[in-house]
C-alpha cells in the first residue's frame, strides 16, 4: 500500500477488524458508506459471501495492529 492519510472512521473499522476479525457492515450513511468504500477499494478489508460482514485482509490486519507493549 502507498502511503497516504486513513481517514479516522475507516481506521476506527479497522482496529475494530483487527480485534474481532469479522464485523457487520455498520448501518448506511455517508461516513459508514466512505469508510467501508475506502477499506474496500484499498484492499484493506473484503466483504464476505453474504456481503452481510467484512474481515479484514493481510495487509489490513498489518495497518490496523497496534503494538500494546512497547518494545524493551
Amino acid at each position: 500500500m502507498r502511503p497516504e492519510h486513513v481517514p479516522v472512521d475507516a481506521y476506527r473499522l479497522l482496529r475494530e477488524l483487527a480485534v474481532k476479525k469479522k464485523i457487520r457492515i455498520p448501518n448506511r450513511s455517508l461516513d459508514n458508506d466512505a469508510a467501508v468504500g475506502f477499506l474496500l477499494t484499498r484492499s484493506l478489508a473484503k466483504k464476505t459471501e453474504d456481503e452481510q460482514h467484512l474481515e479484514p485482509t493481510d495487509e489490513g490486519l498489518a495497518v490496523g495492529r497496534i503494538v500494546h507493549a512497547p518494545p524493551r
